[in-house]
């Protein structure tokens, strides 16, 4: 499903960095982003330490909460803060669950209406 799902994985120095310094490479990742039907931008950190501060940048938890608001919005992009690199990872491995369930109801449900449209038609009775 990779032509179909793109994960984002940052660590917080990472997402310091795409808010900070790389910003422009970044937004042209998440403009790229809007080509997959499922996109998740996962964060190793969780609120609490967004709102902090407490790191070794000279960005504010103003602009890193601002940041991801406005991708949320700009690029429809949903976010999730995992809290850690595992919780990350137990979070991809049950969105990538869900986004392959959703396809499969898809087709599940195009492949009846393809049954119902090709049937035998019925003979009219006179």
């Amino acid at each position: 499903m990779t032509h179909l799902v793109a994960v984002e994985r940052k660590s917080l120095d990472d997402l310091l960095g795409c808010i900070g310094r790389e910003r422009d490479r970044f937004k042209r990742e998440l403009q790229r982003l809007r080509a997959y039907r499922f996109r998740l931008l996962i964060v190793e950190a969780d609120a609490a330490t967004l709102e902090s501060g407490d790191w070794r940048s000279s960005l504010t938890p103003a602009h890193v909460l601002g940041s991801l608001a406005a991708w949320c919005a700009q690029f429809t992009l949903p976010v999730w803060l995992a809290g850690s690199h595992d919780g990350a990872g137990r979070f991809v491995e049950r969105y990538l669950y869900q986004c392959a369930r959703a396809v499969a109801a898809e087709y599940q449900s195009a492949s009846a209406f393809l049954s119902l449209t090709q049937a035998e038609p019925v003979a009219a009775s006179g």
